[in-house]
């Protein structure tokens, strides 16, 4: 089975100084995964601050959950000029 890659850049406020971050974000997953429904996850795993890390594993999470795929996922961001990678 070939694996499937999505890349994309979204916004989250940071939980410590309320700062919007940009992440650039790819998930690898080996079945197709509808960009509208990967659009509606990124939104309702945002509407709570929380650190990269942690937005990373939900996200992992909930492509589980929501696609029944099992995914990895990539996020790369910038927090007070520090380049943070995170996988899950």
């Amino acid at each position: 089975m070939s694996m499937k890659s999505y890349s994309f850049k979204f916004t989250a406020r940071c939980p410590v100084d309320n700062a919007l971050d940009i992440y650039d974000c790819t998930i690898t997953s080996p079945q197709t995964i509808p960009v509208e429904k990967l659009h509606e996850l990124i939104h309702d795993c945002c509407l709570v601050k929380k650190y990269q890390e942690e937005l990373t594993e939900q996200i992992k999470n909930e492509c589980h959950e929501r696609f029944r795929s099992s995914v990895t996922v990539e996020m790369v961001g910038i927090h007070s000029n520090v380049r943070v990678v995170s996988k899950a």
